[in-house]
């Protein structure tokens, strides 16, 4: 798939536009486009909450079921998270790249 880059107006193809288009799904509190209102991840209303072993594997559901609602380019086979302080986390998603059958690592999905 093709698209443009969000910041730049360049092309963007491959693994790049991908990592952009899970960002932009997990960076998007569902509710929030007025035509599309399941669009994205609950991630964003979690990052208040206290981090426990039922907090992170609250985060991990959240981030894989908006994956496999909204992007069907990834089979999302591992999702790990690091708290860089409170309300900051750092988001790496590892999965197929479909389009090619390749293993794929999307790093540095930074959640605010």
């Amino acid at each position: 798939m093709h698209g443009m880059n969000a910041k730049t107006g360049k092309p963007l193809a491959g693994e790049d536009h991908l990592w952009q288009s899970v960002s932009n799904i997990i960076l998007t509190p569902v509710g929030t486009l007025p035509m599309f209102r399941d669009y994205g991840s609950k991630i964003l209303s979690m990052t208040d909450t206290p981090i426990s072993s039922s907090t992170l594997v609250d985060f991990y559901a959240a981030t894989a079921e908006a994956l496999e609602q909204w992007e069907d380019r990834i089979d999302v086979r591992r999702v790990t998270m690091e708290v860089e302080e409170v309300g900051r986390i750092d988001i790496t998603i590892q999965g197929i790249y479909l389009p090619t059958g390749e293993s794929v690592t999307l790093n540095g999905v930074k959640v605010r």
